[in-house]
């Protein structure tokens, strides 16, 4: 709801992030980005278990933690990458930025 579901204000981090948006505008985007990329590899986790449905074997808990971690070493890095400009500047994402490159 409102594009903050994410936001939990009684988390430190967050407490001290949201408190420093305006004196260092980079910490607050820095922690949004973190809290999408983390979203990404959720959504991204639960939509390939789903899509599995019966198919998908018993595993144990090592066995997702182990496909999230392969998961984050494949993508957070180019996510990293496309939300830096973000981070630093406070610039929008485009998707015509992408048919450029």
């Amino acid at each position: 709801m409102n594009n903050v579901w994410w936001l939990n204000l009684q988390s430190p981090d967050a407490s001290f992030a949201f408190k420093k948006r305006t004196a260092i505008p980079e910490l607050w985007r820095a922690y949004h980005a973190e809290k999408v990329t983390e979203m990404v590899v959720q959504v991204w986790m639960g939509e390939e278990f789903t899509r599995k449905g019966e198919s998908q074997r018993p595993d144990f808990w090592a066995g997702h933690l182990a496909a999230i971690n392969r998961l984050q070493v494949r993508i957070v890095p180019q996510m990293w990458k496309k939300l830096e400009p973000y981070i630093q500047q406070g610039r929008r994402w485009q998707p015509e930025d992408e048919k450029a490159a």
